[in-house]
């Protein structure tokens, strides 16, 4: 398969065969000078070299490429049943074929490049393997073979948001998206990539965008797999939580209870799987005031994460979190604060999930009346979203308004106008922000270095979409 388009402009001189036809030009007309000038002898003479020459280099490219292809076969079959820097050692070998004989921006070298990748992924080195992918993604308009196209976008994409990078991994998961859907016919293949796209909208506030994108993958997936396929369990879960981040409760309770009921329908006891459903039904119970339910789900996620997990957990801290918030909504301030102490003792090393903890503290120190504690709190936790690598606007405009408003009750009326300034401006920035909009905040400089070539390829990928 093939994403292509007849109508767009090439670049001529990427054609192998072109080439020749210009060197066997240079040769016959190198010759005739030489006839004309000296000994006609001595032109056939020339002539005979230079065919010589060109022949051989054509020759080595060949094998070059072939040599290369064979390497990346084997490392193809390889990842996943070999150890992963054997595989790494075969990429660098083709990659350097590839290079010593400038045949890189061809589909075997850069699948040699996505390959590579994805080694330096597994074994946990994502700055060499978002290199790698970007490297192949720059080559993305010269290949031939579509699936290798798609190749590139889908493994920078998902390195991106691994990385934490979504507004960088949008308009890459985007293009995979859309490219996919129009030439790969991969029904399965294209939901995933729309859940992708719909989890990097979730994760930069974009709630709408991912209630959209998860609500496809459903429907792609019921029509493939039928409505009781487990596989629908996680989409049904991603697209609650954009209702939820939308305040659409009931809608969200329905999509966590049906993958609720996949799970148990199909006997998968996975404990960290079921656990994320009751979970969020939890919270929801919660949104909607129905605190003593909430703690019910909470205490049965609680001893399934501490089974599965341990008791220092990232994902423990969450759920002390979540029973602190029903123990204060239920005015059990001291029953709350047992729970924080340990929530917050636990997720210190993890930033993204301690702003939620601290947030917590600050309304118990505001039901408490101390209005300077619930302000410095709140103050802290919009300090550490702000700080993370891809902050959650959404969520970073309720906490400055959440300031303004703690502010305003301290008396600071300068700091709480301040403060509804800077939600204002966020708010109607994230209103008419775009999806595939870059955001370099914070973006680690080794990556800036790459934004061009990924924002370029992008963009060809664009303008192939729009031609097709």
């Amino acid at each position: 398969m093939a994403v292509r388009s007849e109508n767009r402009p090439k670049r001529v001189l990427q054609y192998r065969f072109v080439l020749l036809a210009l060197a066997i030009l240079l040769v016959l007309q190198t010759t005739y000078l030489l006839s004309r000038l000296t000994n006609p002898k001595a032109g056939w003479i020339v002539l005979a070299i230079l065919a010589l020459l060109v022949t051989l280099e054509f020759s080595r490219g060949r094998q070059a490429r072939k040599v290369c292809s064979s390497l990346v076969g084997t490392a193809e079959k390889m990842l996943g049943q070999a150890p992963d820097v054997e595989v790494l050692q075969i990429c660098d070998k083709a990659i350097a074929i590839a290079l010593r004989r400038r045949v890189l921006a061809t589909d075997s070298g850069v699948r040699a490049l996505l390959l590579r990748s994805e080694a330096l992924r597994k074994l946990g080195r994502r700055d060499e393997a978002l290199q790698s992918a970007v490297e192949g993604l720059a080559y993305f308009r010269r290949l031939r073979n579509g699936g290798t196209q798609l190749a590139t976008l889908d493994q920078t994409g998902v390195i991106l948001l691994e990385m934490n990078l979504e507004r960088r991994a949008i308009p890459v998961l985007e293009a995979a998206a859309a490219l996919g859907q129009r030439g790969e016919r991969n029904p399965l293949k294209t939901a995933l990539r729309l859940e992708r796209v719909g989890i990097a909208y979730l994760r930069v506030g974009l709630h709408a965008n991912s209630v959209t994108a998860f609500g496809q993958t459903v429907d792609i997936l019921t029509k493939e797999k039928g409505p009781d396929a487990v596989i629908l369990a996680s989409p049904y879960i991603n697209l609650g939580n954009g209702y939820k981040r939308m305040q659409k409760m009931e809608d969200a309770e329905r999509c966590y209870r049906e993958a609720l009921r996949l799970y148990h329908a199909k006997g998968n006891e996975d404990p960290e799987r079921v656990s994320i459903a009751l979970l969020n039904l939890g919270v929801v119970c919660a949104e909607s005031g129905r605190e003593e339910e909430a703690e019910k789900y909470y205490q049965q996620v609680l001893q399934l994460r501490i089974r599965a997990l341990g008791r220092n957990h990232w994902r423990v801290g969450n759920t002390y979190n979540n029973l602190a918030g029903c123990r204060r909504r239920l005015r059990d301030f001291s029953g709350a604060g047992q729970y924080l102490q340990q929530a917050i003792e636990i997720l210190e090393s993890r930033p993204e999930s301690l702003c939620n903890a601290i947030e917590s503290l600050s309304r118990l120190r505001e039901d408490e009346g101390c209005f300077e504690e619930a302000l410095a709190a709140t103050a802290r936790a919009r300090e550490i979203q702000q700080n993370l690598p891809t902050p959650d606007l959404s969520q970073m405009a309720t906490l400055y308004e959440r300031e303004a408003q703690l502010a305003s009750r301290c008396g600071d009326e300068e700091r709480s106008e301040d403060c509804r300034s800077r939600a204002a401006q966020i708010r109607q920035a994230l209103a008419a922000a775009r999806p595939s909009d870059g955001d370099l905040t914070n973006l680690p400089e080794s990556l800036k270095a790459l934004d061009q070539h990924l924002a370029a390829s992008v963009e060809r990928v664009r303008a192939l979409q729009s031609a097709m």
